[in-house]
């Protein structure tokens, strides 16, 4: 069991430190908000799939409050895909988008099933086709949320004096 807890704490560790390492100064609120919209997304997302028994977390960190697991889906998902959009390349062709996506989207199900094949921390009981579709939903849908809070709000803001 000590297994699971050195994973998700080094885990975790390396996600902050990517992100402070990764993301420029001036995109440190494009960041947050990415974070906290990928928090509440991904942590929806888990309660759902948890009900209809798609995943479970034989090791939970708050085992008397929920069936699901937190650090995974509360820093560890929310971080890669906030990175994973946050550095989505826009101005490029479609197919390179498309490339960005899937490859992007497989990374953090790589992630996902080394945690899941070294460790007891969670068990996915659908196929892997099924967990990638929920993860690339998941990038999409937080890029979709990005580019409407993007045009909605900041070309709204009004612009500083002399700027």
């Amino acid at each position: 069991m000590a297994l699971e807890w050195k994973v998700l704490f080094w885990t975790s560790v390396a996600m902050i430190l990517l992100a402070w390492w990764l993301v420029p100064r001036d995109k440190i609120r494009d960041f947050q908000i990415l974070f906290l919209f990928a928090q509440a997304y991904t942590w929806l997302a888990l309660l759902i799939l948890v009900e209809i028994k798609w995943i479970r977390f034989p090791v939970r960190e708050f085992p008397h409050a929920s069936e699901t697991g937190f650090t995974m889906h509360f820093l560890i998902y929310p971080v890669m895909g906030a990175l994973l959009v946050l550095f989505y390349p826009e101005k490029r062709s479609r197919m390179l988008k498309g490339a960005y996506y899937l490859l992007g989207t497989g990374v953090v199900v790589l992630v996902s099933f080394l945690i899941q094949r070294y460790t007891n921390y969670m068990e996915w009981m659908q196929s892997r086709v099924i967990h990638f579709a929920v993860c690339l939903l998941y990038v999409v849908g937080t890029h979709g949320f990005y580019r409407w809070f993007r045009n909605a709000y900041w070309s709204k803001t009004p612009k500083k004096e002399g700027a």
